[in-house]
């Protein structure tokens, strides 16, 4: 009786932990090399400094196609904030961004890390009333002009893919017991 229950209950608890994606959420993986300009005036005061990546110089590849990409960005002790545009053949989708540009000696140095996430706010065309989220890393060298950018870009899962996957784990760890005790009682 508890085996016929059991087997019952794991397909039910399945589906109810399988929330389905907004048909909405963008999944963006790909990578780019453009150039970083620095804007004038500095719309952004204090310490910081801003600077853009305007779309005609930076095209790259992706998941969804050939892309360019367009950021307008504040950077300063506190990081990383701004705004970005992603530029596909079939729509558009953009957002806020927010990170960190960390240094990498020597001093003063020229190359810096970058790890910046992005949420997807907006869209037009094929990705009208998009949403999600990524997260970007790469680097930043401003001992050229204009300033090289490379980044690689990586979608982040949604919480419920993260219960569906644990779900699975924890099913097939099931089966898996029931079997080695099954084995070893025969």
């Amino acid at each position: 009786m508890i085996k016929r229950i059991n087997r019952a209950a794991m397909p039910l608890a399945l589906l109810c932990c399988a929330v389905p994606a907004k048909a909405a959420d963008v999944v963006f993986n790909g990578s780019l090399t453009g150039n970083s300009v620095v804007v004038s005036p500095n719309n952004c005061g204090g310490t910081e400094f801003h600077t853009s990546v305007p779309a005609n110089t930076t095209i790259g590849t992706s998941n969804l196609g050939a892309f360019q990409y367009y950021s307008d960005v504040c950077q300063g002790p506190a990081g990383i904030s701004g705004i970005f545009t992603v530029f596909l053949p079939d729509g558009s989708f953009s957002g806020t961004q927010s990170g960190a540009a960390t240094p990498v000696p020597p001093f003063p140095p020229t190359l810096f890390n970058l790890l910046i996430n992005y949420a997807i706010t907006s869209g037009t065309g094929a990705y009208t009333g998009a949403t999600g989220s990524f997260i970007g890393t790469g680097t930043a060298n401003n001992g050229v002009s204009p300033t090289l950018i490379t980044l690689s870009f990586k979608a982040v899962p949604e919480p419920a893919t993260w219960a569906m996957m644990l779900m699975g784990f924890v099913g097939i760890g099931i089966a898996v017991r029931r079997r080695s005790l099954a084995l070893a009682s025969a």
